[in-house]
Protein backbone atom coordinates (compact mmCIF):
# COMPACT_ATOMS: atom_id res chain seq x y z
CA UNK A 1 0.00 0.00 0.00
CA UNK A 2 1.09 3.35 -0.40
CA UNK A 3 -0.02 6.83 0.08
CA UNK A 4 1.49 10.06 -1.32
CA UNK A 5 0.90 13.24 0.18
CA UNK A 6 2.44 16.44 -0.58
CA UNK A 7 1.56 18.75 1.77
CA UNK A 8 3.59 18.67 5.02
CA UNK A 9 2.13 19.61 9.00
CA UNK A 10 -0.19 22.13 9.33
CA UNK A 11 -2.39 23.90 11.49
CA UNK A 12 -5.18 25.64 9.63
CA UNK A 13 -7.03 28.65 11.10
CA UNK A 14 -10.24 26.85 10.73
CA UNK A 15 -12.45 26.34 14.09
CA UNK A 16 -11.88 22.76 13.73
CA UNK A 17 -8.39 22.85 12.43
CA UNK A 18 -6.13 19.78 14.33
CA UNK A 19 -2.65 19.55 13.73
CA UNK A 20 -1.02 16.06 12.74
CA UNK A 21 2.47 15.02 11.89
CA UNK A 22 3.22 13.24 8.23
CA UNK A 23 3.57 9.86 10.20
CA UNK A 24 -0.04 10.39 12.32
CA UNK A 25 -1.96 11.58 8.86
CA UNK A 26 -0.45 8.70 7.14
CA UNK A 27 -1.50 6.20 9.25
CA UNK A 28 -5.08 7.33 9.75
CA UNK A 29 -5.89 6.51 6.31
CA UNK A 30 -3.49 3.80 5.57
CA UNK A 31 -3.90 1.81 9.32
CA UNK A 32 -6.78 -0.27 7.18
CA UNK A 33 -6.41 -0.07 3.80
CA UNK A 34 -5.69 -3.45 2.42
CA UNK A 35 -2.07 -4.47 1.27
CA UNK A 36 -1.09 -4.43 -2.77
CA UNK A 37 -3.44 -1.08 -3.74
CA UNK A 38 -2.41 1.77 -4.49
CA UNK A 39 -3.81 5.41 -3.49
CA UNK A 40 -2.24 8.86 -4.25
CA UNK A 41 -3.85 11.35 -1.78
CA UNK A 42 -2.86 14.87 -3.59
CA UNK A 43 -3.30 18.18 -1.54
CA UNK A 44 -0.40 20.10 -2.14
CA UNK A 45 1.13 21.76 -5.10
CA UNK A 46 4.61 19.91 -4.20
CA UNK A 47 2.69 16.56 -5.91
CA UNK A 48 1.29 18.47 -8.78
CA UNK A 49 2.85 15.70 -11.45
CA UNK A 50 1.63 12.74 -8.89
CA UNK A 51 -1.93 14.07 -10.12
CA UNK A 52 -0.91 12.73 -13.89
CA UNK A 53 1.15 9.17 -12.38
CA UNK A 54 -2.13 7.05 -13.94
CA UNK A 55 -1.90 8.79 -17.32
CA UNK A 56 2.21 8.55 -17.36
CA UNK A 57 2.46 5.08 -15.73
CA UNK A 58 -1.00 2.91 -15.45
CA UNK A 59 0.26 -0.44 -14.68
CA UNK A 60 1.21 1.55 -11.09
CA UNK A 61 -2.04 3.08 -10.33
CA UNK A 62 -5.13 0.98 -9.27
CA UNK A 63 -6.90 3.55 -7.85
CA UNK A 64 -6.67 7.22 -6.83
CA UNK A 65 -7.96 9.54 -4.01
CA UNK A 66 -7.50 13.37 -4.94
CA UNK A 67 -8.02 16.12 -2.67
CA UNK A 68 -8.33 19.04 -4.63
CA UNK A 69 -5.87 18.75 -7.07
CA UNK A 70 -5.19 22.28 -8.62
CA UNK A 71 -5.28 21.79 -12.12
CA UNK A 72 -6.18 24.93 -12.56
CA UNK A 73 -5.08 25.22 -16.41
CA UNK A 74 -8.65 23.61 -17.01
CA UNK A 75 -10.14 26.59 -15.81
CA UNK A 76 -10.04 29.13 -18.69
CA UNK A 77 -11.80 26.51 -20.65
CA UNK A 78 -14.84 26.19 -18.97
CA UNK A 79 -17.65 28.10 -18.25
CA UNK A 80 -17.03 31.71 -15.91
CA UNK A 81 -13.55 29.52 -15.24
CA UNK A 82 -11.19 32.11 -16.83
CA UNK A 83 -12.46 35.27 -15.08
CA UNK A 84 -11.48 32.87 -11.74
CA UNK A 85 -8.61 31.96 -12.90
CA UNK A 86 -7.24 35.81 -13.54
CA UNK A 87 -8.74 36.99 -10.32
CA UNK A 88 -6.72 34.11 -8.21
CA UNK A 89 -3.78 35.51 -10.36
CA UNK A 90 -4.65 39.07 -9.59
CA UNK A 91 -5.04 38.43 -5.92
CA UNK A 92 -3.15 35.50 -4.57
CA UNK A 93 -0.67 35.06 -7.38
CA UNK A 94 1.03 38.09 -8.40
CA UNK A 95 0.57 39.99 -5.09
CA UNK A 96 2.71 36.89 -3.23
CA UNK A 97 5.04 37.04 -6.38
CA UNK A 98 5.83 40.97 -5.87
CA UNK A 99 6.17 40.29 -1.72
CA UNK A 100 9.46 38.33 -1.99
CA UNK A 101 10.73 42.10 -3.22
CA UNK A 102 10.12 42.61 0.63
CA UNK A 103 10.74 39.56 2.22
CA UNK A 104 9.16 36.45 3.81
CA UNK A 105 6.85 37.93 5.70
CA UNK A 106 5.54 40.08 3.14
CA UNK A 107 5.02 37.38 0.51
CA UNK A 108 2.85 34.94 3.07
CA UNK A 109 0.82 38.10 4.31
CA UNK A 110 -0.16 38.83 0.28
CA UNK A 111 -0.74 35.36 -0.11
CA UNK A 112 -2.96 34.80 2.88
CA UNK A 113 -4.94 37.82 2.33
CA UNK A 114 -5.66 37.14 -0.86
CA UNK A 115 -6.96 33.86 -0.17
CA UNK A 116 -8.92 36.02 2.45
CA UNK A 117 -10.04 38.39 -0.72
CA UNK A 118 -11.55 35.17 -2.33
CA UNK A 119 -13.43 34.20 0.70
CA UNK A 120 -11.37 31.12 1.44
CA UNK A 121 -11.98 30.46 5.38
CA UNK A 122 -12.33 28.25 7.87
CA UNK A 123 -15.15 30.18 9.56
CA UNK A 124 -17.83 32.70 8.49
CA UNK A 125 -15.27 35.40 9.32
CA UNK A 126 -12.76 36.83 6.41
CA UNK A 127 -9.14 35.50 6.98
CA UNK A 128 -6.09 37.97 7.12
CA UNK A 129 -2.89 37.34 7.95
CA UNK A 130 -3.19 39.15 10.78
CA UNK A 131 -6.24 37.81 11.99
CA UNK A 132 -4.89 33.95 12.07
CA UNK A 133 -2.96 32.74 15.02
CA UNK A 134 0.53 33.56 16.14
CA UNK A 135 1.52 29.75 15.94
CA UNK A 136 -0.07 29.30 12.79
CA UNK A 137 1.60 32.77 11.08
CA UNK A 138 5.16 31.33 12.08
CA UNK A 139 4.12 28.16 10.81
CA UNK A 140 3.20 29.81 7.37
CA UNK A 141 6.87 32.22 7.42
CA UNK A 142 8.95 28.86 7.75
CA UNK A 143 7.56 27.37 4.97
CA UNK A 144 7.97 30.76 2.58
CA UNK A 145 10.50 29.04 0.61
CA UNK A 146 7.79 26.66 -0.47
CA UNK A 147 6.31 29.80 -2.09
CA UNK A 148 9.27 31.46 -3.72
CA UNK A 149 9.63 28.27 -5.36
CA UNK A 150 6.47 28.21 -6.85
CA UNK A 151 6.28 31.61 -7.68
CA UNK A 152 9.17 31.72 -9.20
CA UNK A 153 9.00 28.77 -11.52
CA UNK A 154 8.19 29.42 -15.47
CA UNK A 155 5.47 25.99 -15.20
CA UNK A 156 3.46 26.55 -11.58
CA UNK A 157 0.46 24.80 -12.58
CA UNK A 158 1.62 21.69 -15.00
CA UNK A 159 -1.30 21.01 -17.80
CA UNK A 160 -3.25 17.82 -18.08
CA UNK A 161 -5.26 18.16 -20.34
CA UNK A 162 -9.40 16.67 -20.64
CA UNK A 163 -8.59 14.15 -23.18
CA UNK A 164 -5.49 12.90 -21.02
CA UNK A 165 -7.92 12.90 -17.86
CA UNK A 166 -10.43 11.08 -19.88
CA UNK A 167 -7.89 8.19 -20.14
CA UNK A 168 -7.67 7.89 -16.70
CA UNK A 169 -9.18 4.27 -16.49
CA UNK A 170 -9.24 3.27 -12.61
CA UNK A 171 -11.67 4.43 -10.03
CA UNK A 172 -11.03 7.45 -8.39
CA UNK A 173 -12.72 9.81 -5.46
CA UNK A 174 -12.68 13.21 -5.30
CA UNK A 175 -12.58 14.73 -1.82
CA UNK A 176 -13.90 18.42 -2.03
CA UNK A 177 -14.57 20.68 0.92
CA UNK A 178 -17.79 22.26 1.58
CA UNK A 179 -15.90 25.63 2.25
CA UNK A 180 -13.53 25.74 -0.41
CA UNK A 181 -12.42 28.45 -2.87
CA UNK A 182 -14.78 28.36 -6.31
CA UNK A 183 -11.91 27.59 -8.25
CA UNK A 184 -11.29 24.25 -6.29
CA UNK A 185 -15.12 22.70 -6.80
CA UNK A 186 -15.05 24.11 -10.40
CA UNK A 187 -12.08 22.11 -11.15
CA UNK A 188 -13.45 19.12 -9.21
CA UNK A 189 -16.99 19.07 -10.72
CA UNK A 190 -15.18 18.90 -14.65
CA UNK A 191 -12.78 16.14 -13.24
CA UNK A 192 -15.99 14.30 -12.11
CA UNK A 193 -17.37 14.91 -15.78
CA UNK A 194 -14.26 13.67 -17.14
CA UNK A 195 -12.90 10.86 -15.52
CA UNK A 196 -14.58 7.49 -16.41
CA UNK A 197 -14.63 5.75 -12.75
CA UNK A 198 -14.74 9.27 -11.00
CA UNK A 199 -17.03 9.63 -7.64
CA UNK A 200 -17.03 12.71 -5.87
CA UNK A 201 -17.87 13.43 -1.98
CA UNK A 202 -17.90 17.04 -0.71
CA UNK A 203 -16.80 17.00 3.52
CA UNK A 204 -19.44 19.20 5.10
CA UNK A 205 -17.57 22.50 6.82
CA UNK A 206 -14.37 21.50 5.58
CA UNK A 207 -11.90 23.56 3.35
CA UNK A 208 -8.70 23.14 0.94
CA UNK A 209 -7.42 21.64 4.77
CA UNK A 210 -9.85 18.86 4.95
CA UNK A 211 -7.14 16.17 5.86
CA UNK A 212 -6.02 18.42 9.06
CA UNK A 213 -9.77 19.52 9.69
CA UNK A 214 -11.97 16.72 9.54
CA UNK A 215 -9.37 13.64 9.59
CA UNK A 216 -11.71 11.17 10.25
CA UNK A 217 -14.12 12.17 7.92
CA UNK A 218 -11.71 11.96 5.00
CA UNK A 219 -10.23 9.00 6.43
CA UNK A 220 -13.97 7.18 6.56
CA UNK A 221 -14.47 7.86 2.83
CA UNK A 222 -11.39 6.73 1.66
CA UNK A 223 -11.79 3.56 3.61
CA UNK A 224 -15.33 2.84 2.09
CA UNK A 225 -14.21 3.53 -1.66
CA UNK A 226 -11.42 1.10 -1.07
CA UNK A 227 -13.57 -1.17 0.32
CA UNK A 228 -16.18 -0.75 -2.68
CA UNK A 229 -13.93 -1.31 -5.56
CA UNK A 230 -11.40 -4.17 -3.75
CA UNK A 231 -13.14 -6.83 -5.57
CA UNK A 232 -11.63 -5.11 -8.39
CA UNK A 233 -8.26 -4.10 -7.39
CA UNK A 234 -6.55 -6.77 -6.64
Amino acid sequence: MVIRYASRELKTAGPNAGRQTMGQREEMVSCSLVPGNLAQAIQKPGLYFQGCGSNLHPELVRSLVLSEPPLLRLLPELEGGKAIFNEFMSKVWEPATRGFLEGPEAVVKAAVDGFGELGYSGSDKKMTFETLEPVVRSFLLDNAPEWRALTSSRDPFPDLPPNAVAHIKVPTLLLSGQRSMTLNGLVDRQLEKLLPQGERIIISNATHEMWNEYPEECRKEVLAFIGKHYHRLQ
